[in-house]
């Protein structure tokens, strides 16, 4: 259902459609107006504690639905920021909420819009940030995934562990946390696939992206001639296996 509302909210640029789900199927849809609607939508996400409101993210601001559908602005970037990837909300705290760029990621309180940095990169051009999750059960141990590795920090944000030993120096495509007994932490980098029991100290292989040839490649991309690997680009958790 997110991927078909922020699509829609992408492709239709000044209308969000909204779908309401029973059972397998869509039943009914309504359509929802924005402020500034020349802004390009990049993600919307759950209120955190109210299944009838949302948050939009644009290119350089958040906005929360209010009350009588009014939309209230949480926060703004300067125009010279790179525009937000996405925003979560917090699984244990119905007034937080993240908002993730390159720069970083924003941790936003929704009782009185006080935004922080938590996590903030040295160096944007080389080391941009890609990703971010929580564990599912102790949210203060939080993961960010960058161009040359994954972060970690164990008390909310306060400090940072820099790069584990492994994967170092490698582009973090996706972090998250499958659900199960056992929270299982899922990483990709470009070509594969890995598991972790603990946390990030310790990871498993659990899928590669086989290597082709440009001439292997040339059914698939014509056009692209200089391609000769394939990569992933987006990863999605189902919530019962």
């Amino acid at each position: 259902m997110d991927t078909f509302m922020k699509q829609n909210s992408i492709l239709g640029g000044l209308i969000l459609t909204l779908a309401v789900t029973t059972g397998v199927g869509f039943h009914s849809g309504k359509r929802v107006s924005l402020p500034l609607p020349t802004q390009v939508l990049t993600d919307l996400a759950p209120h955190p504690s109210d299944s009838t409101k949302f948050l939009v993210a644009s290119e350089k601001e958040v906005y929360l639905q209010g009350e009588n559908k009014i939309w209230k602005s949480l926060l703004s970037l300067p125009p010279s920021s790179p525009p937000f990837r996405k925003v979560i909300a917090h699984p244990h705290s119905e007034e937080t909420i993240f908002a993730l760029n390159e720069d970083g990621v924003l941790e936003i309180r929704l009782n009185n819009g006080q935004s922080k940095w938590i996590f903030k990169t040295t160096n944007p051009r080389k080391n941009p940030v890609h990703t971010f999750a929580l564990h599912p059960e102790n949210p203060n141990q939080i993961y960010v995934g960058t161009e040359r590795g994954l972060f970690r920090s164990e008390d909310g944000g306060e400090s940072w562990l820099s790069p584990f030993r492994w994967p170092e120096n490698q582009r973090i495509e996706f972090v998250a946390f499958l659900p199960s007994e056992v929270p299982l932490l899922l990483l990709a980098t470009k070509g594969e696939l890995f598991f972790s029991k603990d946390g990030g100290h310790f990871f498993e292989s659990g899928f590669s992206l086989p290597l082709f040839s440009e001439e292997e490649l040339e059914e698939f991309t014509e056009e692209e001639e200089s391609v000769t690997t394939l990569r992933f680009t987006s990863v999605a958790l189902s919530p019962q296996n």
